[in-house]
């Protein structure tokens, strides 16, 4: 982790700008495998050599795809961004605004991206954002048409290490930029913390939970392998509340296979639902969860090891809670 005083001041450095004073800019956390033991200073020095050298790598980027954005980085992920300068600054502050909110509840444990290695990039329109969906099936190898259709129809595609957002979808919708952004940052940031390992319907719940947490209502939702158009009320609480009313959510047992394909609007929101319950009943333990999930544990036995209680106590916690409409 970062020293504390180092985190009191907000990390945005965009393209052209100097770093600012060491105490500040460090902009990623140290790996505990291959960090230990190294003093913040040094940790530092090591990094002067990316900052110095950031604005080339933005620029071989640009040339590999032949498209030009602004570039910037917090200390979670790079931002690349071809957007008003003023959506850019917005949700650069947004990921500085998000980080800081978890650190307070020590929660900074679902913070592992690093800037140069994890990215978040929004493309205007839908030529630049198939160009780099394409680059990424090349990268990854992916040869299925479906999965490139499927992306292509999408407003955003993510993954442990990056975001690829298409702007004007985003606009046509009329969501806003900075709830997608904040959205995929969460996303890849939580996929990050739990090696890959933690479930749809979690990673799902606390990207939605972190939208919420800077835009109090939250918009977005992802899907799997098949397009899924739904319409979202405007209070997620009273939605839970209401379903739980009609016994349209499921028991969390039930809720922990699901896996995104077709999933129902009321249970978008039970994910949602249940890990706000979680990160606000006991954050100490929520920030145990990414690790439990990384040890490869399911989702109630994880649930279990991080809060110590029964499974069926937190569930009958939460469904009294949540259906206050809290």
């Amino acid at each position: 982790r970062l020293p504390s005083e180092a985190l009191e001041k907000p990390y945005v450095l965009f393209e052209n700008e100097e770093p600012p004073d060491p105490s500040v800019s460090l902009g990623w956390l140290a790996c505990p495998d291959c960090k230990r033991g190294l003093e913040f200073k040094q940790r530092f020095e090591d990094e002067r050599p990316r900052l110095k050298e950031r604005g080339k790598l933005y620029q071989e980027h640009e040339r590999e795809l032949k498209l030009t954005f602004v570039d910037f980085e917090t200390r979670y992920a790079s931002g690349h961004f071809q957007a008003t300068p003023q959506e850019t600054r917005e949700c650069a502050k947004f990921f500085e605004q998000l980080g800081k909110q978890l650190r307070e509840k020590g929660c900074d444990t679902y913070l592992k991206g690093r800037p140069a290695t994890h990215h978040v990039i929004v493309c205007e329109n839908e030529k630049s954002y198939k160009a780099y969906l394409s680059r990424i099936a090349e990268a990854e190898g992916k040869d299925d048409p479906n999965w490139l259709e499927l992306a292509a129809q999408s407003s955003s595609f993510g993954s442990r290490n990056g975001v690829v957002i298409r702007r004007d979808r985003v606009a046509q919708a009329g969501s806003g930029l900075g709830h997608i952004t904040v959205f995929a940052f969460a996303n890849m940031q939580v996929r990050e913390a739990s090696r890959s390992k933690a479930p749809k319907w979690f990673i799902e719940g606390f990207s939605s939970l972190c939208e919420s947490l800077i835009f109090e209502t939250p918009w977005c939702y992802s899907v799997a392998y098949e397009k899924n158009q739904l319409s979202f009320d405007a209070d997620w609480a009273k939605a839970v509340a209401k379903g739980l009313r009609e016994g349209r959510t499921p028991m969390w047992e039930i809720l922990f296979t699901r896996d995104l394909i077709s999933m129902p609007q009321v249970e978008y929101q039970q994910c949602w639902s249940v890990v706000r319950y979680l990160y606000k009943f006991d954050a100490p333990a929520f920030a145990k969860l990414p690790a439990c999930f990384a040890e490869g544990l399911e989702s109630g036995k994880a649930i279990e090891k991080a809060y110590g209680y029964p499974l069926a106590k937190l569930e009958a916690s939460w469904r009294i809670w949540a259906g206050q409409g809290k």
